[in-house]
C-alpha cells in the first residue's frame, strides 16, 4: 500500500510539472520570402518582399527540453525584378509581384538554456490562394485562374503551383516568465515553387528534354526552379 501511495503522488507530481509546463499561445509577426535554386543558390532576379504570419501553438516544456506544434496562416510575397540572359540581369521597368497565402502546420524542438531556447523542426504548408501583379503589363491574376492549370495527352489536370510546401525550419526564441515570447527564425524549402510533376509529364509527352518542358512552361529551365527561403519574426502571449 505505501509503495502505490508513493507512486500515486510521483504520478500526480509529473503531471502537476507537466501542466505547469503546457502553454497554449497566440502569435503574429512577419514574414520576408526570398527564393533559391539547389544549382545556383540565390535568385539574383528575385527580390525579398515583405509579408504577415499569425497563428496559435501549444507549447510542452520537460526541463530544458521542449516540443512545440504551431498552426500558422502565412502570406509570403517577392517581386521578380527581372529576368537573367547570358548571365546579366536585365531589369523591368516595374517588377512583378507574386504572393502566396498558406496555412502552415510545423512541429519544432527545443533547447533551452534559461528563457532562450534554440529550436529545430518541419512545417508543412497548404497552398490557399495567391496573386500576381504587373503594373508594367496592367494585369492582377489570381493563381487560381485556369490560365494557371494545363492538361497531358491522357487529360489530368495540373495546377502550375506545388500546392504543398515541406520546409526545414532553424531560429532562436525567448519565452519570458509573463508570458511573452519571441522568435525569429529561417526555413528553407525542399519542393519547388513550380509543379515539377506537370513539367516531366509535359517533358514525356512532348518527347523534348524536361529544361525546354519547364522553360515552354514557366519560363525557367527545370535546375533554376526555385524553392522558398523565408525569414520569420513573431512576437505572442502564452495563456
Amino acid at each position: 500500500m505505501k509503495k502505490l501511495i508513493i507512486t500515486l503522488m510521483s504520478l500526480g507530481m509529473i503531471i502537476n510539472v507537466s501542466a505547469q509546463s503546457a502553454k497554449f499561445g497566440l502569435h503574429g509577426g512577419l514574414v520576408g520570402t526570398g527564393l533559391y535554386s539547389p544549382a545556383d543558390g540565390g535568385a539574383d532576379e528575385f527580390e525579398t518582399s515583405s509579408g504577415i504570419m499569425m497563428g496559435a501553438r501549444y507549447n510542452l516544456k520537460f526541463g530544458p527540453i521542449g516540443l512545440c506544434p504551431e498552426l500558422n496562416y502565412i502570406n509570403q510575397k517577392y517581386s521578380q525584378i527581372g529576368y537573367m540572359y547570358n548571365g546579366e540581369l536585365i531589369e523591368y521597368a516595374d517588377p512583378t509581384e507574386f504572393t502566396f497565402n498558406y496555412l502552415s502546420a510545423a512541429l519544432l524542438a527545443k533547447l533551452y538554456l534559461g528563457p532562450v531556447n534554440i529550436h529545430a523542426g518541419a512545417q508543412t504548408s497548404f497552398l490557399l490562394s495567391g496573386s500576381i501583379v504587373d503594373d508594367e503589363l496592367d494585369t492582377n491574376v489570381d493563381i487560381t485562374d485556369d490560365e494557371f492549370y494545363v492538361e497531358n495527352a491522357a487529360g489530368e489536370e495540373y495546377w502550375f503551383f506545388e500546392d504543398m510546401d515541406v520546409a526545414a525550419i532553424f531560429g532562436v526564441g525567448v519565452d519570458l516568465k509573463m508570458g511573452l515570447y519571441v522568435s525569429a527564425r529561417a526555413t528553407v524549402s525542399i519542393t519547388p515553387v513550380f509543379n515539377m510533376q506537370m513539367v516531366k509529364d509535359a517533358a514525356d509527352d512532348l518527347d523534348i528534354s524536361e529544361d525546354d518542358a519547364s522553360e515552354m512552361l514557366t519560363g525557367s529551365k527545370v535546375d533554376e526552379l526555385n524553392r522558398f527561403i523565408t525569414t520569420q519574426f513573431t512576437i505572442g502571449y502564452a495563456f
